[in-house]
């Protein structure tokens, strides 16, 4: 389950994503420096995507929605290395696959009766919503 607020944010990681990865089909190397930037501005560290430890996409900006999860996820171990060794086809797949994500995304959040208070008087953006794993990017 997602708060609105984490959805809103997921969604926003998700859509700077598939932009950078758009953008990349005429430099792949300015996905990557795009996306630390994006960390940057998102209140992450850009320098996790420079390290050898931590040197992945998803790492660095979706990793507290997709860490321990059971769930194999198209974006939190791709490195700049992977996307350049990736066929113009399969770049383009996995952006497809992040836009429908990115419309499931506006689908619940447009779904105001599936959205559940967990305590009386709560704020809005505190509601829940059960995202589906398939969900997740």
């Amino acid at each position: 389950m997602l708060t609105k607020a984490q959805l809103s944010d997921l969604s926003k990681q998700v859509q700077e994503i598939a932009d950078a990865a758009n953008a990349s089909m005429v430099s792949p190397t300015e996905m990557f420096e795009r996306l630390r930037s994006v960390a940057a501005n998102m209140g992450r560290d850009p320098n996790r995507l420079s390290t050898a430890s931590a040197q992945t996409l998803g790492k660095a900006l979706l990793d507290e929605y997709l860490e321990g999860l059971p769930y194999k996820s198209d974006v939190l171990n791709l490195d700049e290395d992977m996307w350049k060794s990736m066929s113009v086809t399969a770049q383009s797949q996995l952006i497809m696959r992040l836009n429908v994500k990115l419309r499931q995304y506006q689908i619940y959040n447009a779904d105001v009766d599936a959205w559940q208070s967990l305590a009386k008087n709560s704020d809005p953006s505190e509601n829940v919503y059960p995202i589906p794993l398939e969900s997740l990017p």
